[in-house]
């Protein structure tokens, strides 16, 4: 019995070895489980938006709410044409009283209005036809009645420079350097680096955000470049001018989730939400449906509309 129970030291490892690549086959599995488990289809989080854009879409007519109210088709015929009259406006300087006058619902006067206190510029007539909130029927009618001064929507902006004071000894007078301003969607980074407080790398980073953007519609949006402080943005901005808006537009009929997510002001979650939209209800006929979209608000639609087509 005692020859079949010893082990030379040699067996003693082999055994100690074996039992060792036994224990570790046995947990081998359970650690390639956790590891290669599938994650749950990204469907999945937006299931709840889902369901609510069917419950949407199972009704005939939206339901009309306080907030949404001002958008929609339904309360065009609440303006009677017997209580506002037609004129002769300039859409940049039009006061809101004037606006009531040609019968523009209160919620599209102040999109207008923060659009140009904000920098933007309409340029020329069609343009009304990009405010949000703006019906169909209403630049039709507005539109022979638009007149632009185009003295002012050229604006070109001055600044002296109070350091560059000289004085001129023989005719007894003082000149001054006048800088002239410059437009964000053209300059280079050669032109940036003359604004004050720009440097090399801060123009650079402007210049991307532009392309990125696919251009600028508002000189305020130059104030949102990483890096960029307030404080030097308040110093450079008498010296920027949106010169003719071009911006780049995304087909949201033809984009996928992963083409509007690289646009920055929209993130995958908001780009598949659209996505999921168009699949459940068709292609978008027009930006105005974008509205019923639960999780972007007034506030996104109204900066991304610039950068969006339906076709």
């Amino acid at each position: 019995m005692k020859e079949y129970f010893q082990f030379t030291r040699k067996e003693r490892i082999s055994i100690i070895l074996l039992l060792v690549l036994i224990g570790i086959t046995g947990t081998i599995p359970a650690f390639l489980n956790n590891g290669t488990k599938e994650p749950q289809p990204s469907f999945a989080l937006y299931e709840e938006e889902i369901k609510q854009l069917e419950r949407l879409s199972s009704k005939s007519i939206p339901e009309k709410t306080e907030e949404r109210e001002d958008y929609s088709d339904h309360t065009v015929a609440s303006y009677n044409s017997s209580t506002h009259h037609l004129f002769v406006f300039d859409p940049n300087t039009l006061s809101e009283e004037d606006w009531k006058k040609l019968g523009v619902r209160g919620k599209t006067i102040i999109t207008i209005r923060n659009y140009i206190s904000k920098g933007g510029r309409f340029r020329k007539p069609e343009d009304l036809s990009k405010v949000y909130g703006l019906t169909e029927k209403d630049v039709k009618r507005l539109l022979p009645y638009v007149k632009i001064n185009a003295e002012q929507s050229k604006a070109t902006i001055f600044e002296t420079a109070k350091g560059n004071k000289q004085r001129n000894t023989n005719e007894n007078n003082t000149t001054y350097s006048i800088l002239q301003a410059i437009d964000i969607n053209e300059a280079d980074t050669g032109l940036f680096i003359q604004l004050p407080g720009i440097g090399n790398k801060l123009a650079r980073r402007i210049i991307n955000f532009r392309d990125k953007l696919g251009g600028f519609y508002s000189v305020e949006q130059v104030g949102e470049t990483f890096g960029l402080a307030d404080s030097v943005f308040q110093k450079l901005k008498p010296r920027l001018i949106c010169g003719e808006m071009k911006t780049k537009k995304i087909n949201i009929n033809t984009a996928t989730a992963g083409d509007l997510s690289k646009h920055p002001y929209l993130n995958w979650s908001l780009a598949n939400t659209i996505v999921q939209y168009r699949t459940q209800h068709g292609n978008f006929k027009t930006l105005a449906e974008l509205d019923q979209i639960q999780l972007l608000d007034r506030g996104q639609i109204a900066k991304l509309l610039p950068y969006l087509s339906v076709e």
